[in-house]
């Protein structure tokens, strides 16, 4: 996942924040931690480094 997405996924969890989705997130990391799947990318130690990005403003959604 690129960097870009990892903000995007940072930012919808602030927003959906619960202790089951919390639970989930547990019992999906143990998961992919014991089948060793996808913890890095070929070539790098962990991920590739951060350089930066483009600012990218987010707004808020206004409830109806």
């Amino acid at each position: 996942v690129d960097w870009t997405k990892r903000f995007d996924m940072d930012v919808w969890y602030v927003e959906n924040r619960s202790v089951l989705l919390d639970l989930r997130i547990l019992i999906k990391t143990v998961q992919v931690v014991l089948k060793r799947d996808g913890i890095s990318k070929e070539g790098h130690a962990t991920m590739t480094r951060f350089t930066g990005s483009e600012p990218i403003r987010y707004e808020r959604q206004k409830a109806a």
